[in-house]
């Protein structure tokens, strides 16, 4: 808050809601005042997240349910609430009330899109705005744009089948699931039903299953949509699928622990189970195993940012060489194993040669193209394009331009938040 002598925060509780002895027993979340010289906390608002103190005597906030989402639904207006409040007292003074502009909020509620100037003047982005909305597009190695004939939907994680004929890919919308792209009749079909968030598919070697994620669950399905799924492997933290070694016998995947954060781990087919592979305080994710299944790369921020590394496969304490200059992140290797491409810092993509032998051996990385593209963040838990066999073209997701998000501006929105308030 101004005069930085008090911290505004959000308490969380995972599960249904927080323990008796919690200072906000039966609450998901709520709104709390720090003391930063006396380091005592005093309790604002319950059910309530992501405050901000308005200069006009106000806070504004995320009203929260029961089940830690945001009270309304995205693009029917989130529910953001504004009430006097005593700075120097640090109390509540009013009673909350709804405000009028319909400002966006993600899909999990966790974050408003729009800013108050200290005189008043209101920015945000309308909740009708589409912000995921986004096309698939071929790109060549000198950043050529071919672009792909689908309907524009939330695509994430793509990854092509061993036929080079189809593409499963993620869509983020409504239902959440993973789809099938069939290259050759350029038609979608959804591959996983239900309620759950199904994600990052990933192809078996001989493209008979895909493995997706749903919950703590690993399971795999018949890519052409027939059959059940099958769990493979029931984990407690989050999960995500990086793929199989050349036999099939063997995935790597991520799981998020507690302790060690990203970790990566192997889960065995036959005989089944699951050991550790890279476990460390670091963060170790977006894993691929080479073509000829003897090295392994992936991204870790040991370090302090993100690189890519190479280790051997399965033996991953045999060595480590570091390929990306400069930070990096979700590598994928060329179909013969000779290169090895990954994002920059910058977004660019770039290439590395590998050379063929007993020993590991990289070359100077290479700048391919950059462009506006959906990549995911510094540590993107999922690559966001893959690369075709021949290493020439990269599927790659971007915005839809025309869907690109407007800002609205209010000017002398305080006048609107003292008649609410009343005050």
């Amino acid at each position: 808050m101004p005069g930085a002598k008090t911290l505004l925060y959000t308490i969380g509780s995972a599960g249904a809601g927080a323990p008796a002895s919690s200072p906000i027993a039966g609450a998901r979340t709520a709104i709390a005042a720090l003391d930063i010289a006396t380091k005592t906390t005093k309790l604002l608002v319950r059910d309530g997240a992501t405050p901000r103190y308005l200069t006009s005597g106000h806070l504004i906030f995320q009203e929260v349910s029961t089940t830690g989402t945001n009270v309304n639904q995205q693009g029917r207006g989130p529910a953001l609430r504004v009430v006097a409040f005593d700075r120097d007292r640090l109390e509540i003074t009013g009673t909350p009330a709804g405000i009028t502009e319909p400002i966006f909020v993600s899909a999990f509620g966790r974050i408003a899109d729009f800013d108050v100037s200290d005189t008043g003047t209101l920015v945000y982005v309308p909740a009708t705005t589409n912000v995921s909305a986004r096309r698939l597009a071929w790109v060549d190695r000198e950043g050529g744009e071919q672009p792909v004939n689908l309907p524009v939907r939330t695509y994430a994680y793509p990854t092509i089948s061993p036929s080079a004929t189809e593409v499963a890919i993620d869509i983020r919308d409504q239902e959440n699931d993973a789809w099938v792209w069939d290259t050759r009749r350029n038609t979608l079909r959804r591959l996983t039903f239900g309620p759950q968030f199904d994600q990052y598919a990933v192809w078996t070697p001989d493209g008979r299953q895909i493995v997706s994620i749903v919950g703590p669950a690993v399971r795999w399905q018949p890519a052409d949509g027939t059959g059940t799924p099958v769990i493979l492997a029931m984990r407690a933290g989050v999960l995500a699928p990086y793929g199989f070694s050349p036999d099939g016998n063997r995935l790597v995947f991520r799981e998020d622990r507690q302790a060690t954060g990203h970790d990566l781990m192997l889960l065995t087919l036959n005989p089944r189970g699951v050991t550790p592979l890279i476990e460390t305080r670091a963060n170790e994710l977006n894993a691929a195993i080479s073509p000829d299944g003897r090295w392994l790369a992936y991204q870790s921020d040991g370090s302090g940012v993100p690189e890519v590394y190479v280790r051997p496969f399965p033996d991953v304490n045999g060595g480590r060489w570091q390929v990306s200059v400069s930070g990096g992140r979700t590598p994928q290797w060329r179909r013969d194993g000779h290169e090895l491409f990954y994002v920059a810092s910058d977004n660019a993509l770039m290439a590395v040669s590998i050379e063929s032998g007993p020993a590991f051996a990289s070359g100077t990385p290479v700048r391919l193209f950059r462009g506006n593209y959906f990549l995911g963040g510094a540590n993107s838990i999922g690559r966001t394009y893959d690369v075709s066999a021949d290493g020439r073209r990269f599927l790659m997701i971007k915005p839809d331009a025309a869907s690109a998000p407007t800002i609205a501006v209010v000017q002398h929105w305080f006048e609107e938040v003292k008649r609410l308030t009343q005050r």
